[in-house]
């Protein structure tokens, strides 16, 4: 009896010594920015939002490679869908509020290409604690540096890192 006491008191003061430290939580999860053109994967060193220009640019650690997407007038301040239109017609393509242009360069051979808006693609957005994640599915863009000679398609997962 003396030493089922003894056992119950030790365990007792063990379990009562274990605090659990209040307001110290890591956040584990590593957000990262991928997307899939020319046939690789691409992995995002920042994502920019930027208020002026109203868009999102991902690029990757050299430079060499970029995804922007351009939004109408300003950021989104709430989630929804945004269907992704043609966008050869550069600054001068007229957008509403639930459009969305996609672009992406590559530096290498300069190559700068545009969403085509025929494939009828939406992409999902969503704000989180103040910051844009953007899904795009598989949706083609057309290569405005050769006159829209060729295309790749391009899918794509990015999240804000920093705002200016």
């Amino acid at each position: 009896m003396k030493k089922g006491i003894l056992l119950l008191s030790t365990a007792t003061i063990i379990l009562g010594s274990c605090k659990k430290e209040h307001g110290k939580s890591e956040d584990k999860s590593v957000v990262v920015s991928t997307w899939n053109a020319y046939g690789s994967t691409y992995t995002a060193a920042r994502v920019t939002a930027s208020i002026k220009d109203a868009n999102l640019v991902a690029s990757d650690s050299n430079g060499q490679y970029r995804v922007g997407i351009q939004f109408y007038r300003k950021l989104p301040s709430a989630s929804g869908k945004y269907k992704i239109i043609n966008g050869t017609n550069g600054i001068m393509t007229p957008l509403h509020e639930d459009e969305i242009i996609v672009d992406a360069t590559r530096m290498p051979n300069f190559q700068a290409y545009t969403s085509s808006g025929y494939d009828n693609v939406v992409a999902d957005i969503v704000i989180l604690e103040g910051k844009i994640s953007v899904s795009i599915p598989k949706t083609w863009l057309l290569n405005s540096s050769n006159g829209y000679m060729d295309s790749t398609q391009l899918s794509a997962v990015l999240t804000e890192t920093e705002r200016k």
